[in-house]
């Protein structure tokens, strides 16, 4: 149903975060929550920490990517909103009750080619509302059903982009690509 993430054997977000829907097509949506609580005791007093995540995934983009390792046809956009809320609460009269809340909003597109496992390509981090590139990453070859874990960083432009997106980088690539 996708893949899912916990964190180490001590904390574990429940249920799973969700990072990439599968199936997928152009035009799927879906959403996830996932949730990490940590109980904890400061100065004899309870305390109890969550993070809660909220994603929003969309496949609003196909096609070809053109990187500087060479192209790649038939690749999803996966565009992932993700809205995050950090809680922190207490105990009075024998009830938690919350005493510090924070929210943030980050937007991230990954390139995904579709297959029987699917493969990440690239991704494209942006500011809340996803209009403007933050910074990237690609992988230096794609491959089927083997991790590849060689990446280097590059440059997204222009940012906003209207139909086509440049990826640079100031990093040398040597060996075969």
């Amino acid at each position: 149903d996708g893949f899912v993430s916990n964190v180490g054997s001590v904390f574990h977000f429940n249920p799973n975060q969700l990072y990439v829907p599968v199936p997928m097509s152009f035009g799927s949506t879906r959403n996830s929550t996932s949730r990490l609580v940590i109980d904890t005791t400061s100065s004899g007093n309870s305390i109890r920490f969550t993070h809660t995540i909220q994603s929003s995934f969309s496949v609003d983009g196909s096609g070809t990517l053109i990187l500087p390792t060479g192209s790649n046809s038939n690749v999803l956009r996966l565009k992932d909103v993700q809205l995050s809320y950090d809680t922190i609460f207490t105990v009075v009269a024998g009830f938690f009750i919350p005493i510090s809340e924070t929210a943030s909003q980050v937007t991230s597109f990954q390139f995904i080619k579709p297959g029987s496992a699917p493969a990440l390509i690239a991704t494209v981090n942006a500011d809340s509302l996803g209009q403007f590139a933050t910074d990237g990453s690609y992988f230096l070859s794609t491959w089927d059903n083997v991790p590849v874990i060689s990446e280097k960083n590059f440059k997204v432009y222009p940012s906003p982009a209207d139909k086509f997106v440049n990826f640079s980088s100031e990093e040398s690539m040597n060996g075969t690509i």
